[in-house]
């Protein structure tokens, strides 16, 4: 369950970019899951809660969008979608729905990225 690891690594992580920022207690994370990541979605976020206890980040939200996974045509540069990528071990011939191309490279699917997170400034208190 490499799940558990990224989750891990994520809280550490985003406890260090809360104490940068000043924050008390994080309440929300957005993340994007590229479309070749192979992280189960749910699997994630329990992991992530499991990680997260006794830290600036217990009890936040993680938001999870998935991406489609998109190939970039080598002939004429088209970004297309690549269905059924799940299963994608090329198999099956993928072509440019432009020039019919069967060149292509992966564009931005194999990543987990932190898009941003929400939480609460530490207050400052005055004598």
């Amino acid at each position: 369950m490499h799940e558990f690891s990224l989750a891990l690594s994520m809280v550490e992580y985003l406890e260090k970019v809360a104490k940068d920022h000043g924050l008390e207690k994080v309440l929300e994370v957005h993340v994007r899951l590229g479309g070749l990541t192979h992280v189960n979605p749910g699997q994630l976020a329990f992991a992530f809660k499991l990680a997260a206890e006794g830290t600036v980040l217990e009890g936040a939200k993680l938001k999870i969008k998935s991406r489609s996974v998109k190939g970039r045509c080598l002939s004429c540069g088209k970004v297309f979608t690549i269905r059924r990528a799940q299963n994608f071990i090329l198999q099956e011939e993928v072509k440019c729905p432009r020039c019919g191309s069967e060149e292509f490279t992966l564009v931005d699917d194999r990543e987990l990225v932190v898009e941003r997170i929400k939480g609460v400034s530490k207050q400052k208190t005055t004598p």
